[in-house]
């Protein structure tokens, strides 16, 4: 399966496949809040757009780019933070538990930002609704 990869691509392969099994067993293990589904491995359109995964939520599905450093981790966010994709270090030598409470402190924040969004939305909305009821005449 590896075979035909750079050494670069084998690495990116088995970091997402430890953090895909990881979470599979963080998850069996009932330890996901209650929030969270599931995470799942992207099709290759998606990782060609750097979506390495998808964190399944009650508020939607939230990309994620796993790294196997921190110090990719950062690379990645000071070059591609415009994407607003999050990204997770999954170094070999971190333990999983680790790992895995850095992951969910992530998404967690990014399931914040799209709460707040939806509430500013929601909020912005009811206001037209309001103010374009005043404007409107009354039928006779």
């Amino acid at each position: 399966m590896l075979e035909g990869m750079s050494r670069g691509e084998k690495k990116g392969f088995i970091t997402e496949r430890r953090f895909r099994k990881g979470m599979e067993r963080k998850r069996d293990e009932g330890r996901f809040p209650s929030w969270l589904g599931f995470v799942m491995s992207t099709e290759s359109a998606e990782d060609a757009r750097g979506i390495d995964m998808w964190a399944y939520t009650d508020v939607g599905k939230i990309p994620l780019q796993i790294k196997s450093s921190e110090y990719g981790r950062n690379e990645h966010i000071s070059k591609h933070d415009r994407y607003h994709i999050p990204s997770v270090a999954v170094p070999f030598n971190k333990p999983f538990d680790e790992i895995f409470e850095q992951t969910i402190q992530i998404i967690s924040a990014e399931r914040d930002k799209i709460i707040q969004r939806k509430t500013q939305l929601e909020g912005a909305l009811k206001e037209i609704s309001e103010r374009g009821s005043k404007d409107v005449p009354p039928q006779k």
